[in-house]
């Protein structure tokens, strides 16, 4: 893995701009829950309406949110 490279800056972020700006609703799997919190605030902070899954309950994921962001960890337990 390439650590401290830009790929979260540059490629995500870029991305994330795009979808939102042509109003592209997006999903983000992660690893585990405490990214899936890291992603939401950085994002949340940068003005995105994001929202995130850390429980094993049904997610209402339909329309409320540009940006959704859950985890394996979330999904499997």
């Amino acid at each position: 893995m390439l650590w401290g490279t830009g790929k979260t800056h540059y490629g995500l972020k870029t991305a994330l701009s795009y979808a939102v700006n042509n109003n592209i609703r997006t999903l983000i799997i992660t690893e585990n829950n405490a990214l899936n919190t890291a992603y939401y605030n950085q994002l949340k902070d940068l003005g995105y309406n994001v929202g995130y899954h850390q429980k094993k309950e049904t997610a209402d994921i339909t329309g409320m949110y540009d940006i959704w962001i859950t985890s394996l960890q979330s999904l499997i337990l």
